[in-house]
């Protein structure tokens, strides 16, 4: 078993790294006098038994794939394990940043190790469920120190690899998060070579944690609806500020202030805001586009709270279109209304894409379909919310299944007829034990605005 005393070790670590008295002092003082208040303060998102179990669900994850030791770089599955979150991961930065912090988990261990720099042990410690916290510092190799010789960039390889190495973490098979952004492919190699260098069998288990996340749990759900909440709320502050004269900008920036106001957190794509001849770009950062009368204004976004994402999209006319572009816009929602009324837990993707088509084919618009579809929502950061499964009319959905705990995202986004647009509608799907909800209360039909 891993000694679980992080603040024994931190302190033994931090007076390794330090030569004068002063700073040591001063940043030993800082954590001893802030730490406390601060979990008090902004305490971790879940309970500690929660985050517990999560590790047991993934130690058996790992079991059952036959791997031994599982070296997490992801930001969402770091933060779903232990509640720890940044604002940044050392994975755009100058190469000497490099983003080699993460989070071991081993099969035959209860507790995992979060490896990390002193400047997070305040964030990592007080705000997150992290009992072993290892200082990753620049240090001469010492008796108290592991080194691994050879590693490549310096100390931060050498001292996990050297740690895990000295724990026996590295006798089996490790898995990696190849598929993952983080970290780079530069340091992604290196770090590899030296886990196989100090003896390690390593193997691709990207979407290992991601798979567990899949199944959420009663809480997890109450922060889902909570997001939905705040998806709402911004909808209608992006609503309100649609007016001629007004930037694509300001609407995104009202339908943000609207959530910060009631404690929506930041979403892990930027805001996307797309008018007039702009609205058939979909995924296009809001600009300085003035808006004006006769616009289409496609709406993308999603409210969060505690990192959990749902995902809201809804086109906004600025004046009423013609009677003929109404009666075009009106059949996504009538789609959406006669699918969704027959989804139930247990339906596999297949029938679900099967009778996406078949009723738009019914309803005259399966040929202008830009995408039916929907994909994982859950914790996110930068540089996307986008989850691990997903299913897509037209593709083949395999065997999967809506299943109790899965959060979705529901996209019907279609060209109109004449090309002039694209009306987006997309909703966050919650399956439970009873039934599929899709929980926002926001209009799905055309809202016009004078």
């Amino acid at each position: 078993m891993t000694d679980s005393n992080s603040a024994v070790r931190f302190i033994r670590s931090f007076n390794m790294t330090n030569t004068t008295d002063g700073p040591r002092a001063a940043s030993e003082i800082a954590f001893e006098r802030l730490g406390p208040s601060l979990r008090e303060e902004v305490p971790p998102p879940f309970p500690a038994d929660e985050y517990e179990g999560r590790w047991r669900r993934v130690r058996q994850a790992m079991d059952e794939a036959r791997v031994s030791m599982m070296f997490v770089s992801d930001p969402a599955d770091m933060c779903y394990l232990t509640g720890y979150q940044l604002a940044g991961y050392q994975d755009a930065g100058p190469r000497e940043w490099v983003a080699a912090t993460g989070l071991a988990l081993h099969v035959d261990h209860d507790v995992p190790i979060l490896f990390d720099t002193a400047d997070e042990y305040l964030s990592a410690t007080a705000m997150g469920h992290v009992p072993d916290f290892r200082i990753c510092k620049h240090l001469e190799d010492t008796e108290d120190q592991p080194s691994c010789s050879g590693a490549g960039f310096g100390y931060l390889t050498g001292f996990i690899v050297g740690t895990l190495k000295a724990e026996g973490w590295l006798k089996g098979t490790v898995g990696l998060q190849r598929w993952n952004y983080r970290p780079a492919r530069g340091y992604s190699e290196v770090f590899e070579s030296a886990l196989v260098a100090a003896g390690a069998q390593v193997t691709d288990a990207s979407e290992l944690v991601a798979r567990v996340r899949q199944r959420k749990s009663e809480l997890e759900l109450t922060y889902i609806r909570e997001a939905v909440r705040l998806g709402d709320v911004g909808m209608r502050g992006a609503t309100e500020a649609i007016t001629a004269g007004a930037t694509e900008l300001e609407v995104w920036a009202a339908a943000t202030s609207a959530m910060a106001h009631q404690g929506g957190e930041l979403s892990a794509i930027a805001g996307m805001v797309n008018s007039g001849p702009k609205s058939a770009s979909l995924h296009g950062l809001a600009s300085r586009r003035v808006l004006k009368r006769g616009d289409l204004v496609n709406i993308d976004m999603c409210g969060v709270f505690n990192r959990y994402h749902a995902n809201i999209s809804r086109t906004i006319a600025l004046g009423e279109p013609d009677s003929a572009t109404q009666a075009a816009l009106a059949k996504i929602p009538a789609l959406y209304r006669e699918v969704t009324a027959e989804y139930r837990p247990g339906m596999s993707f297949r029938a679900i894409v099967e009778l996406n088509e078949r009723v738009a084919r019914e309803l005259g618009i399966w040929d202008d379909h830009w995408w039916i579809g929907g994909y994982d929502l859950g914790i996110a950061f930068p540089p996307d919310w986008v989850g691990v499964s997903y299913f897509s009319c037209g593709e083949d959905p395999g065997d999967k299944t809506l299943e109790p705990g899965m959060v979705m995202n529901h996209e019907f986004n279609f060209y109109l007829p004449d090309g002039s647009s694209i009306r987006e509608l997309i909703d966050t799907m919650i399956v439970t034990a009873d039934q599929v909800e899709f929980p926002h209360e926001f209009s799905r039909d055309l809202v016009i605005v004078d």
